[in-house]
């Protein structure tokens, strides 16, 4: 019996889970030609012949039916009246819990009633759903008259909430059924009615409550509610299973007509995906390629069951992205008239109003943006549920910054910026409700929009039982103990911002790419580029996804790439289609220029300190205080973090996109900072300077070098040095600019002003970046630093352009022969290999020991010349920017040293930069030693002197290191190479940094003097560079050494150490040949 009652109770859940393709008969078609129509059971219609249906009747119905059920949104104006007529004290807060009930029962039957509205159609659901919102006011009226609140709980909340769910998800259920072609305008139209119902109501309340009652305006506002919908419901119907509309079936699917007409070259009845294709690409074989995907794409999405809908991982995602994106705005709409009066000191007639005008943009939200996501498709020929993603990116970052700011207005009580950030977020707000049945419906079919759509809408009950109740317990305890009302409502602004970047991070996971949804196991692509790959098993599928990042493979450039980028100026377009201005042809010297003006604006770095006064006076009204300089060192942690991880990133995809990509994380984080200073919000300058350029600037770093080890095989060196002087030129340039801008246009806008004007600059120099083809060579050269055949046959003659040939050439046979293997054995290493190697680390040991100290220096140094030396504000400014100079020259003179070298005495490049690094650390031994005396002494020209030659020392190891890397580990993994060295750079700048500052500012609490506090660090990082210098010994540039068995090491060409491993030497050529 047990057995059996389990099983029945197993069979009816998957049978209401279960929606199968319903079959209308040939009564139902005949009928449902009419308008008007109604159901009279066993298979019998009553119809009236006056006028014929056509879907855009549909359109005013479920806008009809979204208005009266968006009366919810107006709740608030009955809290306080409630409230004072059952507990005679207005500020009770139980009226609202109303609300959150209702909330918690609409998602709760939109869940559970999705699969039953599919199987008997939007009509029976509206219906049924109408005659339980009538029940509900009904029962509302009799508890407001006996000033009894379980009957309005009973009421409102649950028949009411239970009524408006059923006919929320019924006419956007049907509409995209009906509109494949508009699915985004179609939900956004009928949801668009949500919002126009809460600007209504809210201004119809107040009157009627002092018309007729409080009770009786429920009696009264229902009924007339009720007619409204009733009359709807007899317009709703869903299509027959065969409909079709502009060439596409309910499920989006091209039809053979549609093709036939699209292959004819004609246009379709009404305007469609298709019409667009037809018209932006005329042939049928191109037509082909770009409907049997998209065809395809939905033919998979259409044979999607309800239950392996629900257990995708991206609807999972999506679950908690629009959880995110509606908690605030739910919590918002609900207390909007009462924060209106009770921060703000607004009447109840100013509230009403506001309520009202909220409602605008909320509708206006609804309908706007989903009406966005289908111009987006048309207009830029992209995925349907991208372009309904792309709406989520916009409105989780509007609602980031939102939050962020608004406890900032709260405070100032500054009502009119409130306002407007309350209207910007419930535009947002409202774009998620009318974007997410479009998006359901492209990622998971026509069948099961019903189901889906209110199963997603839990996600919006959860947010107003448990998020809205929690609140306003919250609220009330605060109130109780004594809080202000403003600090009441900001408690908890903090911790939703806090679900707002969660939704935000998780929206990514959405996998909108058929091909990453639709294979098996898990598998996710950025930009067509497949990002990750997991199979059954986690572990396994960990490794793999590690194991991918980190495997550098670069694919063969097509014809039109290469046909394209013989110009200068070209655009890639997808698809395999370029664009090119053929006006200059390409050469690899204009790479030089692009890559030098991208370090130059990221190079505004160093010159961050001229801001941390002016920053801290601004936030904090002491320009000592010392906050501001964190934001330089989590910049410099954030750029190391990401060069080391986006290194094999920018190597698979390019250097014109690692810099499109962190010229836009650079000019958004320049915006942030310029809200952050102006709302005096530290945490702002940090996220948007520290986090956001930070990023950019660590892609914008790596991407050019990168680039250019490869085209220049002849010159890396100077390559390097040149695009990485940049970096120091910047810090000269930006250290003069800053402080003029900040005294014509204010701190805050010289932000707004630079980020743009830097921003323009490096997108301009992304379009002449790009990456050589596998088979370039140059001057006997290809990218490796391999001499190729044609090189050979003119060995004694000098190479198109100054390169290793020149000297090689006057070597014997066998030394020629040992270079060659030598690079070959460099080429063939993997990114793995590279990085497990012992050369690596003491390679990393030694940069982080080079640039610790000159890190600390460059943050410091405008504090140090005003507090140690009392020089003022412009004298610091001009140290600064001649700083830079030696930064900028260390940068180009170093690297280009070591060309130098390599060539006048003949020796292995990688040795030659090994010299250079000795020559740097030495020289920073000599000055950390003696700077502390210096100071004592008040010895400023000494000292200036000093940190010109430290600096000078300190741009040349980055100079120097990309030319390094590449020598000692190959042209294919410099981008991830450079990329990981540079981590110990954003160490030196997170740990040491906050640490020295950390030092510094409790070394002055104790009463020591500027001076002492500053030379106290120092005879730490003398022990640092000195171990920096040791371990620079252990870098094998020896090529015997490196690919011999074992570990070996010599010096001067004599073995000094010589441990063999277990397995003997392989017999390559470089062994024959030592």
């Amino acid at each position: 019996m047990g057995k059996t009652c389990l099983r029945s109770t197993k069979d009816a859940i998957a049978g209401h889970w279960t929606v199968p393709p319903k079959y209308r008969t040939a009564e139902q078609d005949a009928a449902e030609e009419w308008l008007v129509t109604c159901y009279l059971g066993n298979n019998r219609y009553f119809w009236l012949p006056c006028f014929r249906f056509t879907r855009w009747y549909l359109f005013f119905a479920s806008f009809l039916v979204q208005f009266c059920i968006g009366s919810l949104y107006s709740w608030s104006v009955f809290n306080k009246p409630i409230d004072l007529h059952v507990y005679d004290d207005n500020k009770a807060g139980r009226a609202v819990n109303a609300f959150y009930i209702a909330v918690g029962v609409f998602g709760t039957t939109t869940a559970i009633m999705g699969p039953w509205i599919e199987r008997h159609g939007p009509r029976a659901g509206v219906v049924l759903g109408t005659s339980s919102f009538l029940i509900g006011n009904i029962i509302v009226a009799i508890g407001v008259h006996y000033k009894a609140i379980a009957a309005i709980y009973i009421g409102y909340g649950i028949f009411c909430g239970f009524g408006m769910g059923l006919c929320y998800i019924s006419p956007v259920s049907a509409l995209q059924k009906w509109f494949p072609d508009y699915r985004g305008t179609a939900a956004g139209f009928a949801v668009g009615g949500y919002g126009a119902g809460s600007v209504v109501w809210a201004k119809v309340y107040l009157p009627c409550i002092d018309a007729v009652g409080l009770s009786s305006t429920f009696i009264l506002i229902g009924c007339v509610m009720a007619f409204a919908m009733y009359v709807c419901a007899i317009v709703l119907r869903s299509p027959h299973h065969e409909f079709v509309v502009s060439g596409l079936n309910i499920h989006g699917e091209a039809v053979d007509e549609a093709d036939e007409l699209i292959h004819r070259g004609e246009k379709v009845s009404v305007l469609s995906s298709h019409e667009y294709e037809s018209i932006t690409t005329p042939t049928a074989r191109d037509v082909q390629e770009i409907v049997e995907p998209t065809t395809a794409t939905n033919t998979l999405v259409r044979k999607l069951t309800l239950i392996d809908a629900i257990k995708t991982p991206d609807f999972l995602c999506m679950y908690i992205m629009f959880f995110g994106n509606q908690l605030y705005g739910l919590i918002v709409l609900s207390k909007l008239s009462s924060m209106c009066t009770d921060i703000f000191k607004k009447s109840a007639d100013q509230a009403a109003d506001i309520v009202s005008i909220n409602g605008v943009f909320n509708c206006c939200g609804r309908l706007v943006f989903p009406l966005v996501s289908d111009v987006i498709v048309r207009k830029f020929n992209v995925e349907h549920s991208f372009a309904r993603k792309c709406l989520y990116f916009y409105a989780l970052a509007s609602q980031a910054i939102i939050l962020g700011t608004i406890p900032i207005l709260m405070r100032n009580n500054n009502y009119t910026g409130f306002v407007a950030e309350i209207f910007i977020l419930t535009a947002s707000y409202g774009g998620g409700f009318g974007t997410i049945p479009a998006f359901l419906t492209d990622m998971f079919g026509a069948f099961n929009i019903g189901a889906m759509h209110g199963l997603i809408l839990t996600a919006w009950s959860i947010g107003g039982v448990v998020g809205g109740i929690t609140f306003n317990h919250t609220y009330g305890n605060q109130i109780a103990d004594g809080w202000e009302i403003h600090e009441a409502y900001i408690y908890t602004v903090r911790r939703i911002f806090i679900i707002v970047i969660v939704g935000f991070v998780v929206l990514f996971f959405v996998r909108t790419e058929a091909a990453d949804r639709f294979e098996p196991g898990y598998h996710l692509s950025l930009f067509g580029k497949r990002m990750s790959r997991a199979n059954n098993s986690c572990m396994h599928s960990v490794q793999m996804k590690i194991a991918n990042h980190w495997t550098v493979t670069r694919n063969p450039c097509s014809l039109e790439q290469y046909d394209a980028e013989e110009w200068l100026f070209t655009f890639y377009l997808g698809k395999d289609r370029y664009y090119s201005a053929k006006y200059l042809q390409f050469s690899r010297w204009y790479l030089f220029f692009a890559s030098f003006l991208v370090q130059f604006c990221i190079g505004s770095l160093y010159s961050w300190s001229v801001f941390n006064k002016p920053i801290d006076d601004y936030v904090y009204d002491d320009p000592k205080a010392g906050h501001a300089v964190n934001a330089f060192y989590i910049a410099v942690g954030v750029f190391g973090t990401t060069t080391a991880i986006m290194g094999p990133w920018i190597e698979r995809n390019g250097p014109r996109s690692g810099v499109m990509l962190g010229t836009t994380s650079f000019l958004l984080g320049h915006i942030i900072v310029a809200l952050g200073v102006a709302h005096k919000a530290i945490v702002l300058v940090y996220l948007g300077y520290g986090l956001f350029c930070g990023f950019g600037m660590g892609l914008c770093y790596i991407a050019p070098v990168s680039a250019l080890q490869k085209w220049f095989p002849d010159y890396r060196g100077t390559a390097a040095g040149f695009a990485v002087a940049g970096y120091g030129a910047g810090a000269v340039a930006w250290a003069k600019v800053y402080r003029p801008c900040i005294e014509a246009v204010g701190v805050p806008s010289t932000f707004l002003v630079v980020g743009c004007i830097m921003a323009g600059t490096m997108y301009f120099c992304a379009i002449v970046l790009r990456t050589p083809h596998l088979e370039f060579t140059v001057g006997g050269l290809n990218m490796h630093g391999e001499m190729v055949e044609e090189s050979e046959m003119t060995t004694g003659n000098v190479a198109p352009v100054t390169s290793k040939l020149q000297y090689e050439s006057t070597m014997s046979e066998n030394e020629i022969d040992f270079i060659i293997s030598t690079n070959a054995q460099v080429r063939k290493l993997s990114l793995i290999d590279a990085i497990k190697s012992m050369d690596f680390l003491c390679m990393y040991l030694m940069f982080f020991a080079n640039q610790i100290y000159g890190l600390v220096v460059l943050s410091k140094l405008s504090n140090m010349c005003t507090d140690i030396f009392g020089r003022s504000g412009d004298e610091a400014a001009n140290i600064v920017s001649i700083n830079g100079v030696f930064n900028c020259f260390g940068r180009l003179f170093f690297s280009l040293s070591s060309d130098l070298v390599a060539r006048y005495f003949n020796i292995e490049h990688a040795f030659a930069r090994k010299c250079v690094f000795y020559t740097t650390l030495i020289l920073q031994v000599v000055i950390v030693g003696t700077t502390p005396m210096l100071i004592r002494n008040n010895e400023y020209t000494a000292f200036v002197v000093e940190i010109f030659i430290l600096t000078a020392s300190y741009g040349g190891g980055f100079g120097t290191i990309p030319a390094f890397l590449t020598d000692m580990f190959g042209a294919f993994n410099i981008g991830a190479m450079h990329g990981l060295i540079l981590t110990a750079w954003s160490i030196g700048g997170v740990v040491g940094g906050i640490t020295f500052n950390n030092a510094y500012s409790s070394h002055i609490e104790a009463g020591v003097s500027i001076s002492e506090a500053y030379i106290s660090t120092v005879n730490d990082i003398f022990i640092i560079i000195v171990a920096g210098l040791v371990v620079l010994l252990f870098v094998r540039t020896n090529p015997m050494d490196r690919f011999d068995a074992g570990y070996n090491y010599s010096i001067f060409g004599r073995r000094i150490i010589s441990i063999k491993g277990k397995e003997k030497a392989q017999k390559d050529p470089l062994h024959q040949i030592i």
